[in-house]
């Protein structure tokens, strides 16, 4: 049989009403800290586990949070997706994955019984709908002034990666991205390289793959070494990308880091197992996701506050893929 707040009561000697206070951690009543906590044990050694539906239709709350993004197949996506459930359950919220699709589509969560909704890289997709007034905080490239805001500084990021390949010799630098990740001067990453290979006097050389299947990737570095020769040195939009990359070159006959050196983006946990490790631009994922559960939390506890936006710095992370002697 359940535990119910009334067995709770009985154990603990207190009235229904101080159990449902103590267990619903309601500050605003005058509850001694030792009854508090008597009751909170007693709950705990009773094996009692609240009824959310209940709690929901008394609060008018689902404690739900849509998180609003790409696929977690991708390990990006992945760790984001861990990484925020962890900070709801924090809070005692769950989460309610809406897969978002930039190639098909996507329908806006905007009907999902959710108190709020963390949008992860849906900046385009979010730009051309009329979200309802539910509570919402967009997390990715692109600044939508409706909208609290949380992005790394890609541009930053790229410039950190350029900066390096400077620094151990290269040159002539590529920027490998596909079609499907965005429109290329679109993304911060692409418009920061194009811009500062131009203020060094050199023509931006781009290798663009069609989508960013490992297959596609490998084909289309191999047909611009083919065509164009190896240059110095390859900066991946992101570290997926990265990773067939390294077999390209590896089938061109050539080596990474001696005859080409390759940066990735986003840190993934696994780039020191990639043969060689992959030197990469780290997000910092687990700082950005509190911070929007944070600020997401904040507006729907005050829905009038002014609009906000914060911008993380991300870090250059170097392994043997650029590690030249």
């Amino acid at each position: 049989m359940a535990i119910t707040l009334r067995d709770i009561a009985k154990r603990t000697g207190v009235s229904h009403a101080t159990v449902s206070f103590a267990l619903n951690h309601r500050m605003d009543v005058n509850i001694p800290d030792s009854t508090r906590q008597r009751i909170i044990d007693a709950a705990a050694e009773m094996g009692y586990r609240p009824n959310r539906a209940a709690r929901a239709l008394m609060r008018g709350k689902t404690q739900q949070i849509a998180l609003w993004m790409p696929s977690p197949r991708n390990p990006y996506y992945g760790s984001v997706f861990d990484t925020v459930f962890s900070a709801l359950r924090e809070r005692e919220h769950d989460i309610a994955f809406a897969p978002a699709d930039y190639t098909s589509p996507t329908p806006f969560p905007s009907d999902w019984p959710v108190d709020g909704l963390i949008a992860w890289d849906t900046g385009p997709l979010l730009e051309r709908e009329t979200p309802p007034s539910m509570p919402i905080v967009s997390v990715g490239a692109l600044v939508d002034e409706r909208f609290d805001t949380v992005r790394t500084d890609l541009r930053v990021g790229t410039w950190a990666a350029l900066d390096h390949l400077r620094d151990i010799g290269c040159k002539r630098v590529a920027h490998l991205l596909s079609m499907q990740s965005a429109p290329p001067r679109n993304d911060p990453r692409t418009d920061a390289f194009c811009t500062e290979m131009e203020r060094r006097g050199i023509e931006p050389e781009m290798i663009v793959a069609g989508n960013p299947n490992p297959a596609t990737i490998v084909t289309a570095v191999t047909a611009h070494i083919e065509r164009f020769g190896a240059p110095d040195a390859i900066f991946c939009r992101s570290d997926m990308i990265a990773l067939p990359c390294l077999t390209a070159i590896r089938k061109a006959g050539l080596r990474v880091p001696e005859d080409i050196a390759v940066i990735g983006f986003d840190g993934l946990e696994f780039l020191d197992y990639s043969n060689p490790s992959l030197t990469s631009i780290e997000q910092p994922v687990e700082q950005i996701a509190k911070i929007a559960v944070e600020r997401l939390f904040a507006r729907m506890a005050d829905n009038t506050i002014p609009v906000w936006s914060e911008l993380v710095t991300p870090k250059l992370v170097i392994r043997e893929s650029t590690s030249r002697a």
